[in-house]
């Protein structure tokens, strides 16, 4: 659901800090790394380089030495494939809203086109076949290939995960799970936007409430298990109960350009619900974006949001009372004056702004309520 600003969430001095962490920790296994046609000695997989783009940021990789881009894009282009496997076609069939017939399973067939296509210009895919034409044919053969790339990808992933093996780190340092988590500044699940995931001191020590999710999962995807931008901080129901370990094209929640746009819409039955009165609106997801509807049916936005609509009545009967004349009022009790953010946060909790997102709990939907409902 939320975007998260890579400047607002890093630092530069802890990117530094956990790059150091991992190449410490990469560095004492001595361990040469092997991926299909790619091959590193263990002096090669320690250089500077690739450690600092591993562990932060893998993904856009600006700037690397041949060897390292290659092998990097393969396995991103690899990784990228195998998220379009069982899950993803089931969710893909619940938004279709035709449900069976001819162009039911022309639909899904599009769609697995649609996936092979994005793919076919990778060498070690095509070395496995995926150019044959049959593999579209049906969802039976699509998953038969699916199943064959993974287990190539899987056995060829054997030394990657002796040398990036997230359980392992975690004891290279001490409380090192707690001081990332505390160091990533987000304090609500981006998932949902409604949990708390913050950080407090026990005894000395940062503890945390957080789960660290790895959008692409440790035990399929070990070259991003030590990956900063891998890291979701989230709670614990979006990530054990709803995610898990499932393969997804989740959205990029990282992102140097978060653009703040409309997630949730209030649809309005008469001017009663206008005013607050809960059996007079409905809440939709109204997202334009296939991922973010995408991301909206795997996190059953939809009817999870359905249990705040006390929340949102209060949000539009407080409504009321956001006009310039009680602004001017508190103002003169406060004997100062009071930004418009100021204004709103008094008064909704939220100050309209993207950052909201990151530490307060329901700030998209009281955002998006305040900003774009009208009348009806």
């Amino acid at each position: 659901m939320i975007n998260l600003p890579i400047d607002k969430v890093f630092n530069h001095e802890f990117i530094l800090t956990h790059q150091n962490d991992v190449r410490n920790y990469v560095s004492r296994k001595k361990l040469a790394l092997n991926f299909f046609n790619h091959s590193f000695s263990a002096e090669e997989i320690c250089s500077t380089e690739i450690i600092n783009c591993i562990s932060f940021d893998p993904f856009s990789r600006p700037s690397l030495d041949p060897s390292n881009e290659s092998f990097l894009n393969d396995y991103q282009e690899l990784s990228n494939f195998l998220l379009h496997g069982k899950n993803y076609l089931d969710v893909i069939k619940k938004t279709f809203s035709v449900k069976s017939g001819a162009d039911y399973r022309n639909m899904l067939k599009k769609e697995r086109l649609y996936v092979i296509n994005k793919f076919s210009h990778n060498k070690i895919l095509k070395s496995i076949g995926i150019n044959n034409p049959d593999i579209i044919a049906s969802e039976k053969k699509y998953l038969a290939f699916y199943e064959v790339v993974i287990s190539d990808f899987i056995i060829n992933n054997q030394s990657i995960k002796a040398i990036f093996n997230y359980s392992e780190f975690l004891t290279s340092k001490k409380n090192i799970r707690n001081e990332i988590l505390a160091n990533i500044k987000v304090t609500i699940c981006p998932y949902c936007n409604r949990q708390y995931i913050d950080t407090y001191s026990h005894e000395g020590n940062i503890k945390s409430i957080a789960q660290i999710d790895h959008l692409f999962p440790k035990s399929i995807f070990p070259l991003y298990s030590l990956t900063l931008l891998n890291f979701i901080p989230s709670c614990s129901y979006c990530n054990c109960i709803i995610k898990k370990d499932k393969l997804f094209p989740w959205k990029n929640f990282y992102t140097d350009n978060a653009l703040d746009e409309q997630y949730f819409e209030l649809t309005y039955h008469d001017t009663e619900g206008f005013y607050g009165k809960s059996s007079g609106f409905d809440l939709t997801i109204t997202a334009t974006k296939k991922e973010d509807l995408e991301h909206a049916s795997f996190f059953r936005h939809q009817e999870i949001y359905k249990n705040h609509k006390e929340d949102i009545t209060s949000i539009l009967k407080k409504r009321l009372t956001f006009t310039s004349g009680y602004k001017k009022s508190l103002e003169e009790v406060l004997s100062k004056e009071i930004t418009n953010a100021e204004f709103k946060f008094m008064i909704f909790g939220v100050t309209g702004e993207p950052e909201d997102y990151l530490t307060i709990p329901l700030s998209k939907l009281k955002n998006d309520i305040l900003k774009y409902q009208r009348k009806p």
